[in-house]
């Protein structure tokens, strides 16, 4: 997910900025170690490359585990859609504490992998790891994979350029007010939406849940990718309107500041509020 600046906020701003200088000059271990923080353990993976250095001095993703501290609770409920290697399903195991739940989804098997791992080594926390994606419409599909990037994995055609995708892998996708059905989701904390471009499609097939819990509906942490939606023949006025419809504002990932979804141009986190 993209970071925004957070020149509102020159305390965070600079606490930011220093996070990255540390993580840019302080020296990694090599290779696969196991780490414990807040209780949780995860496994940070040098073999993937900077990504996971950022994860290990605890610069990625900054503005994204504030909100999830503000609304993640001992016992609350996380959803992860876009996993990937999992770490902020950690983050979230160790904020929602063993009485909590996080549900998290990545259908790359090499990514999965990971995130089922750290379900095992964290037996007595309530993680659940899904092998599939989420979307409009439940049965078989398809995602390409980056070359270089492990951030980078898509299933909106044409997203990842031809010379840069590794592979494309045919996955199984799921509805997510299915999968809270399901599961017997209650009381849902928190969904977080990172699916390089294919977001639309996953809030679509929550539609039902929306409609069913209208009034009572959970804070979405959503990473917005304004061309993702020409790929697919879609205009990002239709997000717009689909969660304005259910009564969302949105907000920039500080979660203090409005803004309009129809004016994005750039790839951005947005916290959807009701």
């Amino acid at each position: 997910m993209p970071r925004l600046p957070l020149l509102k906020h020159p305390i965070l701003h600079y606490k930011n900025k220093w996070l990255h200088h540390r993580c840019k000059y302080a020296k990694a271990p090599e290779g696969a170690v196991i780490e414990e923080f807040n209780g949780v353990r995860f496994t940070f993976d040098f073999a993937l490359g900077k990504m996971v250095k950022s994860m290990y001095f605890g610069c990625y993703e900054f503005e994204t585990r504030r909100i999830m501290k503000k609304y993640l609770k001992p016992g609350g409920v996380f959803i992860d859609v876009g996993a990937n290697v999992g770490y902020l399903s950690a983050v979230a195991a160790a904020l929602v504490g063993k009485t909590g739940q996080v549900h998290s989804f990545e259908p790359v098997p090499k990514y999965f992998s990971y995130m089922q791992q750290i379900a095992e080594l964290n037996p007595k926390h309530k993680i659940v790891a899904n092998n599939f994606a989420l979307g409009e419409t439940t049965g078989q599909s398809y995602i390409a994979n980056h070359e270089r990037n492990p951030g980078v994995n898509s299933m909106v055609p044409g997203f990842v350029p031809k010379e840069y995708t590794a592979e494309t892998l045919s996955i199984w996708v799921q509805r997510m007010d299915e999968y809270i059905q399901e599961k017997k989701l209650t009381h849902i904390s928190l969904v977080k939406i990172d699916t390089e471009g294919f977001e639309l499609p996953v809030l679509l097939g929550t539609s039902r849940f929306f409609d069913e819990h209208k009034g009572n509906l959970p804070p979405i942490i959503a990473e917005v990718t304004p061309h993702a939606f020409k790929l697919m023949n879609r205009d990002i006025c239709e997000l717009d309107n689909f969660m304005s419809g259910y009564g969302y504002k949105s907000y920039s990932i500080c979660g203090r500041h409005r803004i309009s979804i129809k004016k994005i141009t750039a790839q951005t986190n947005v916290l959807f509020k009701t």
